[in-house]
């Protein structure tokens, strides 16, 4: 996972940060992190303990495919799409 060490640092300092890790082909990192793959439930828990959903900024990376769904679902749960960031790689 590329810059997960930085990403773990940065949260540990920087309080208006956090970094939940999500793999579906191996363990979670940490306590707080996911080994499966990402539906509605999950992100509810991770979004419950983010305050207020208007003031988050959320950065997504991955498959265009799985970056739509993940986008899309935060959405609908109440962060605002102009604060979801996006990064995709491969094909449709």
């Amino acid at each position: 996972m590329a810059f997960a060490a930085e990403l773990e640092s940065l949260a540990a300092v920087d309080m208006s940060f956090s970094f939940v890790a999500i793999t579906t082909r191996e363990p979670a990192r940490r306590p707080g992190d996911f080994d499966r793959r990402i539906d509605m439930e999950m992100l509810e828990a991770v979004l419950a303990s983010r305050g207020d959903r208007r003031e988050l900024a959320c950065f997504i990376c991955g498959a265009t495919e799985f970056v739509e769904t993940a986008a899309t679902a935060l959405v609908k749960l109440g962060v605002p799409a102009e604060t979801v960031k996006t990064e995709r790689y491969g094909g449709a």
